[in-house]
């Protein structure tokens, strides 16, 4: 069997014969041809496929990592304000221990029944019930009311302590004068709002200034018991001394602090020595004067007649 293909233009005429089995190879050449570059097709269709499921994959591992990181910039900051909620826990049971420690031994109380140094007596049977889950708001909730609790007993037993010591009759705690020895300083910054010298705005400054040379005595204006010694935020080495009937002074930035958290000061004596720690541009003094729990003018202080 054969075909005849003719081809008949304007100036020629051709005519050819074909074989039939010639046909058949012509299309299983065809079909071969056909078939490889279907599979090579597939073969392409598949691995871009793969690699768009493999890019999707890596697309979720990275947002599930972003997620994991910021789930543990959260967990970190709330570490952060629980051990922030620690260090103030101690900082207060450290205070107390102090007063109490001095109460005690204003009281001639000796036989150990209130040694602050020794740990405290506790115990109970083995149990073998196990917290495995603390629910942090719980918790911060509960170490909330523990400060509540503290600062509640450290009111009662500075007023105890203003009775046994009579810092409320007592005309030593009567607060006056520049807590400073001597003359070498002068007032820089007033009390009230005031350009902030880091930030250049408005701000509300809750304490006197008072500069002189790095070295200079800082003294008690007052009569009390030291209450904070050592370093706080924003303050730099600071002393803090409670005066019975609602009177604390402060004073700030010291280069060294000369007391102790308990220790019963008289007006005058030296509690720090001048310097620039914390928040400071220079060698000078923070002072503020509370009343109440709330910061006041202390010029009127600072100037007043002795009693």
């Amino acid at each position: 069997m054969s075909v005849t293909v003719i081809y008949a233009g304007q100036k020629h005429r051709h005519s050819m014969v074909i074989k039939l089995k010639w046909i058949w190879f012509f299309l299983v050449t065809f079909a071969l041809i056909t078939g490889l570059l279907g599979h090579r097709l597939y073969k392409s269709y598949t691995a871009t496929l793969m690699q768009y499921k493999v890019a999707s994959l890596t697309d979720n591992k990275a947002i599930e990592s972003e997620q994991i990181s910021q789930l543990k910039r959260q967990s970190d900051q709330q570490l952060v304000l629980l051990a922030t909620k620690v260090g103030e826990l101690q900082a207060q049971v450290n205070r107390l221990n102090a007063l109490g420690g001095r109460l005690a031994q204003e009281a001639d109380l000796g036989n150990g029944e209130f040694d602050f140094d020794a740990p405290l007596p506790v115990g109970g049977p083995v149990t073998s019930e196990l917290v495995m889950n603390v629910d942090l708001r719980t918790l911060t909730q509960q170490i909330d009311e523990v400060a509540n609790e503290l600062r509640n007993n450290e009111e009662q037993m500075y007023l105890l302590e203003s009775v046994l010591l009579s810092h409320h009759i007592s005309d030593n705690s009567y607060i006056y004068g520049l807590p400073v020895a001597g003359g070498q300083a002068w007032v820089t910054s007033l009390f009230g709002v005031r350009k902030d010298p880091f930030t250049g705005k408005a701000s509300y400054h809750k304490g006197v200034d008072i500069a002189g040379r790095s070295g200079l005595d800082i003294t008690a204006t007052g009569a009390g018991i030291v209450s904070w010694a050592g370093h706080r935020k924003g303050y730099g080495k600071l002393v803090e001394i409670n005066h019975g009937d609602g009177y604390v002074t402060r004073y700030a930035h010291a280069k060294s602090v000369t007391v102790a958290e308990g220790d019963v000061v008289k007006r005058g004596d030296k509690v720090a020595v001048m310097g620039s720690t914390g928040r400071s541009t220079g060698p000078h003094v923070h002072y503020e004067v509370i009343k109440d729990g709330q910061q006041v003018n202390p010029r009127r202080y600072i100037y007043r007649k002795a009693s």
